[in-house]
């Protein structure tokens, strides 16, 4: 799910930083009503087996994740990194990243496609319903090292820098970033005069990441439960916070392009009385693999009846098992005017809830 706050205009009244910390606790659970209505390792060297026998050899483990690095003023950054591992054979490991820089808050990429209509009660006749943006990412990294692995712990080698994670849920191939990177030679997490912290990760087992098939409405499951970490606030009030969230495509309608579904729902509260919200949905974008896809959404501030405010903007990277996306892995990189983006990690996974009449797998009708 994506939390919506607008990143053109602020309603008055109030600390600006308390307020847009509210509105983004308060699109969660906004967004929650309208959107949501294993592997087990061994000591030594070979395939580490999983629940169905199945090794790390050939497989990949796709994430998000998040650190902040502190050099020696004292002047801190935020970093949030989509990508994954692949594990080419007993010792080697390629990573392959999108990363995304909090201290360039970079504007975001304005797509071609175009939202659904928000059908804002407000809205004067026709309205152009506005074009799709998504985040822009600082650098795309690949890199090769070595990995090992002990029990349900999984170390990644780059250089000299060692990433730790472990596996917290076999049935479904969850893995969590267990602390920040740290030294290869000290175990500790100061690389190159930067000290290393708060780091916060989730992955999943993929047989695939660089899938070229179209991923289509049918692909996805009508409900996924899941969770964000996001970093809101402006300057001292600036503060990360564990979010419980979720997506229910079922909600989601297409105007006649298959790869964009959105929704749009009143956004009314004490800070943005009558407003309308709108949230899409975009399939097939990307050229590096078709397991990535966008969210964008947001409060239409200006109350023209059409989202062509930049909003939040969420990249997602698709779990398929068989056919069907089951499990994603997501960064929250939002541009603000004022200089402080939201960035965010998370994950969806599997809400066993059917769609509506029961249909848990059939699309909806079109609008």
């Amino acid at each position: 799910m994506i939390s919506t706050v607008s990143q053109n205009s602020h309603p008055p009244g109030g600390a600006r930083a308390r307020a847009r910390f509210r509105r983004h606790l308060l699109m969660t659970a906004l967004l929650g009503a309208a959107l949501v209505a294993g592997l087990a390792l061994v000591p030594g060297p070979g395939a580490a087996q999983g629940p169905q026998g199945r090794g790390l050899i050939g497989r990949h483990l796709i994430f998000a994740c998040t650190y902040r690095t502190t050099d020696a003023r004292g002047t801190s950054n935020d970093y949030v990194l989509l990508g994954h591992y692949d594990f080419l054979n007993e010792t080697d490991v390629k990573l392959t990243y999108f990363s995304y820089d909090a201290r360039k808050n970079l504007a975001p990429g304005t797509t071609r496609k175009q939202h659904t209509p928000m059908n804002a009660p407000y809205a004067r006749g026709a309205v152009d319903p506005g074009f799709i943006h998504i985040p822009s990412y600082a650098a795309s990294e690949k890199f090769t090292g070595t990995w090992r692995r002990h029990r349900d712990a999984l170390q990644v080698r780059i250089g000299g820098v060692v990433h730790q994670w472990r596996l917290q849920d076999r049935d479904s191939e969850f893995f969590v970033m267990t602390e920040p990177y740290v030294d290869a030679q000290s175990g500790a997490p100061i690389i190159e005069g930067l000290t290393y912290s708060n780091g916060r990760g989730y992955a999943y087992l993929a047989d695939s990441v660089t899938d070229q098939h179209r991923i289509t409405r049918r692909q996805l499951l009508d409900n996924y439960k899941g969770e964000t970490y996001a970093l809101t606030g402006t300057n001292r009030d600036r503060r990360w916070a564990q979010i419980e969230t979720g997506l229910s495509t079922y909600t989601l309608r297409s105007a006649g392009d298959e790869d964009v579904w959105g929704t749009s729902y009143s956004g009314d509260s004490p800070q943005t009385p009558g407003m309308w919200c709108q949230t899409s949905l975009l399939l097939n974008y990307a050229p590096y693999s078709k397991q990535l896809l966008y969210i964008n959404g947001g409060h239409d501030y200006n109350r023209n009846g059409a989202f062509d405010e930049t909003g939040h903007q969420k990249q997602l990277f698709g779990v398929l098992e068989g056919r069907t996306v089951t499990k994603m892995v997501f960064i929250e990189s939002s541009y603000e005017n004022d200089g402080y983006p939201i960035v965010g990690v998370g994950r969806y996974y599997g809400d066993e809830r059917p769609g509506p009449r029961g249909e848990e797998r059939r699309p909806p009708e079109r609008r």
